[in-house]
């Protein structure tokens, strides 16, 4: 098969910003079923994460132009979880984790937002402002509701972090360089400490970037001289201070039994302090540089079976470290290429297109090179949710979280033109996902609450559509002992596939349910429920009503749909993956089927591209090894397990040529998307990092003045 491997398309991920985990832990309690990381981004964006599965993106809220997310908070409650980010506005936003839409938007009444923080036992929001108000709402009355109490005493400079100490008091870091507690409880909320950090520069002061809480009356602060210090929180004085920073010190992480607090900031260390068990004092011994650019934000997970420090900044990726062993252990960087694959392959036309922010960029690949041919803007201020392109390039559509936009594209020789189809129901409905039909006359439309919609398109001339709304079982997912599971986020239709034949298409959840639709009678069939939500899926060429799926658990099954049953090759295999393809920590992306070799069915990550054939039996395994919630396995150190889920294929035991029953390559990394053009012809584009790092959009990486340099 020829390759075409290409690194020519500019996407940028969009900077972390701000991070939040659902729960609230001790090191004792179990990991809850519906704990999430919430990961803000520059655009807007608000990532949901599970760490179960070892890291999987659940879903995307999407912002707008404008929303940078700049602070998170989560609530949880018997009943639910609730999700609110601030973005440099005036207004608070809470989310409706079901659809993905904003759900309220409340006024400060002050100045525009810089901080943020719940206290989750009066369910009381703080916020600090631009003007030097910190304001008080209560959400005690339910989701979607946020109610202002009122205004502490006011100061004038802007507070940049905020933090509850107990139920009375309000820490808050401000721009003067000083470090204010107000008293929630006073009659006039009065400010009744200040207390000073260090000057970075003779004649300007320092900017408090961040304030955490300990349990024992301790304020931990970090400021822009680049110190980290620690305050008696009942005299408000100074007990130690630490300068192992060379820039700005801007996010704190504080560990569940406040025996370990990290810090880091631009200057791309990440410093642990500890307690000396004897003397009770804080020591710092240990740092570690985990990313390029600058670190904005940090938070840690502690519980039976994870202890994790997350963080994330300008580089784009999350990195995932060991709190209990930070320096013995290895971490993971997670890629910054879009889990979610923001491209898309029309293999007839041999086009593709990708999809970010407000745009839709689309290439032809030629033979040789690439012709770039139109770009799409969208008026609209929220960001692209979703995009499709017909086999034939002719037919574009666009989704955001409120509409969804229909296009004709003509092409001739050296001109493209764009015709914009309305119409009146795609104009009032947004979409998660989009997909033609292969012969072009149906669009398949998943809208945010998770409806079904198919579009008919064969009078598309006259702009003219026929909608009709398909119906769905009620799934019922197992009930849950934990805080928060009245409404968990995320949980809709994540992918669809459409079958060659035009006769079935089919959706799959992120309970791990998935459902074939018939297009004659919108009937469906109940396929049998995997133990792991479906990643990627597609119909077989060769076979009518067979459905390959792999999931987040880097299983792969085959179902055959009028039987509604796993296939022979699945019931031999799919509890027989190789452990080179098993034990891969990232998730896969996208699935398809060969045009000239219709049994095999291909997987592609951000870092790997993989095959199935499934008409082969996959060797026996050697032994049976158990694998550890971490992803590694028993009797194999990490450096040991990559080496040898890089080489094991290199054996002939999966067969060689034609014969070949699984072969899977890393030479193809990081990935934006993978898929056939033509019947002969893989295309690959990559985006390295080193690119990413270099495009203009990434600012520059802080380079430390050392002696005689």
């Amino acid at each position: 098969m020829d390759i075409h491997r290409c690194r020519f398309v500019e996407y940028t991920p969009s900077p972390i910003t701000a991070l939040a985990f659902s729960h609230q832990l001790s090191s004792q309690d179990p990991l809850p079923s519906n704990l999430h990381l919430a990961v803000g981004r520059a655009n807007g964006n608000i990532e949901i994460w599970t760490p179960k599965g070892d890291w999987c993106l659940k879903g995307v809220l999407y912002g707008g132009i404008n929303r940078s997310v700049e602070g998170l908070a989560w609530s949880v409650s018997d009943e639910e979880l609730r999700l609110f980010s601030i973005g440099f506005s005036t207004s608070i936003t809470e989310w409706n984790l079901r659809t993905g839409k904003p759900l309220v938007h409340q006024d400060s009444n002050a100045g525009a937002i810089w901080s943020i923080s719940l206290h989750e036992e009066t369910k009381t929001l703080a916020v600090g402002c631009d003007d030097g108000s910190c304001v008080l709402f209560d959400i005690s009355g339910g989701r979607g509701v946020i109610e202002y109490k009122r205004t502490l005493m006011r100061q004038t400079s802007r507070i940049l972090s905020l933090c509850w100490q107990g139920k009375n008091h309000i820490v808050g870091g401000c721009t003067d360089g000083i470090v204010k507690v107000w008293d929630v409880e006073s009659p006039n909320s009065t400010i009744i400490a200040r207390m000073q950090v260090d000057r970075a520069k003779k004649g300007s002061r320092s900017l408090v970037w961040d304030v955490k809480p300990l349990k024992d009356n301790t304020i931990v602060t970090a400021d822009s001289s680049g110190a980290v210090k620690f305050w008696n929180g009942k005299y408000f004085t100074l007990t130690q201070s630490f300068k192992l920073h060379s820039a700005d010190a801007l996010t704190l992480a504080v560990s569940s039994n406040d025996n370990i607090v990290f810090s880091s900031g631009i200057d791309r260390k990440t410093v642990q302090y500890t307690r000396d068990g004897g003397k009770r004092e804080w020591v710092s011994n240990s740092f570690r540089r985990f990313h390029s650019h600058d670190v904005r934000c940090m938070s840690i997970l502690e519980c039976k079976t994870v202890d994790v420090l997350v963080s994330g900044g300008a580089d784009m990726m999350l990195a995932v470290v060991p709190v209990r062993h930070f320096n013995a252990k290895h971490h993971r960087m997670i890629p910054a290429v879009p889990q979610k694959p923001r491209m898309a392959i029309a293999t007839k036309a041999r086009l593709f297109m990708l999809w970010e922010d407000h745009q839709v960029l689309v290439w032809r690949i030629g033979s040789p090179g690439y012709r770039f041919l139109l770009k799409i803007v969208l008026p609209n201020e929220e960001n692209i949710v979703h995009a499709a392109i017909s086999q034939d390039g002719e037919l574009l559509a666009v989704s955001t979280i409120l509409t969804t936009k229909l296009y004709r594209v003509h092409y001739t020789d050296d001109k493209v033109y764009v015709e914009s189809i309305e119409d009146p129901f795609l104009a009032n409905v947004g979409a998660t996902l989009l997909q033609f039909t292969v012969d072009m006359k149906k669009l398949i439309l998943i809208s945010n609450e998770s409806d079904i919609f198919l579009l008919d398109l064969s009078r598309i001339e006259t702009h003219q559509l026929e909608v009709y709304e398909v119906s769905q079982p009620e799934t019922k997912k197992a009930p849950s002992k934990y805080r928060g599971s009245g409404q968990s986020a995320c949980e809709g239709i994540a992918t669809v596939s459409v079958s060659p034949d035009g006769d079935y298409f089919a959706v799959a959840d992120l309970n791990g349910n998935t459902f074939c639709y018939s297009f004659s009678t919108l009937s469906y069939i109940e396929l049998p429920r995997v133990n792991s939500f479906v990643r990627a899926m597609a119909f077989r060429l060769d076979i009518p009503g067979r459905l390959a799926v792999v999931t987040a658990g880097n299983q792969v099954f085959e179902f055959d749909v009028q039987s509604r049953k796993l296939t022979e090759w699945s019931k031999t295999n799919s509890n027989n993956i190789p452990k080179p393809f098993a034990h891969l920590l990232d998730k896969p992306f996208g699935a398809f089927f060969d045009i000239q070799n219709p049994s095999r069915f291909w997987i592609w990550s951000a870092n790997y591209v993989s095959f199935f054939d499934l008409n082969l039996d996959l060797p026996a395994p050697r032994n049976a090894e158990k694998r550890k919630m971490d992803g590694t396995v028993d009797g194999a150190s990490s450096t040991k397990q990559r080496s040898a889920v890089q080489n094991a294929t290199s054996s002939s035991k999966f067969g060689t040529g034609a014969s070949r029953s699984f072969w899977i390559t890393h030479k193809y990394r990081p990935m934006l998307l993978a898929g056939l053009v033509g019947s002969t012809e893989l295309l690959v584009i990559e985006r390295p990092i080193a690119d990413i790092l270099m495009s203009t959009d990434v600012p520059g990486t802080f380079n430390e003045h050392r002696f005689g340099a």
